[in-house]
């Protein structure tokens, strides 16, 4: 992994938040974008919905009492990695 060198010269403060807390975007149609990525509004979908699994105990160790349970938990996890890629907070790829 390389290092990051960051910008050759810096204006202002690079501190977000010391001693008061700070507010990315007051709307959920504000756009906001890390790392060079096209700013985009709040995202939302279905998968947000709260996980209602259940984990029962099985003879091997534990699982979910329906299909539909780790299906949903995979729907749940699949959005977060796509909100990450879209706002730029994780690259997605090597």
């Amino acid at each position: 992994m390389s290092t990051n060198p960051g910008p050759s010269v810096t204006t202002g403060s690079t501190d977000i938040g010391l001693g008061s807390p700070q507010t990315l975007g007051t709307t959920a149609s504000s756009l906001i974008a890390f790392y060079g990525v096209t700013p985009v509004a709040q995202i939302a979908g279905a998968e947000q919905a709260t996980i209602t699994a259940t984990w029962v105990s099985i003879s091997s160790g534990f699982g979910f009492q329906t299909s539909d349970q780790i299906i949903s938990l995979i729907a749940q996890v699949k959005m977060l990695a796509y909100v990450m890629k879209t706002l730029g907070l994780w690259k997605g790829t090597a």
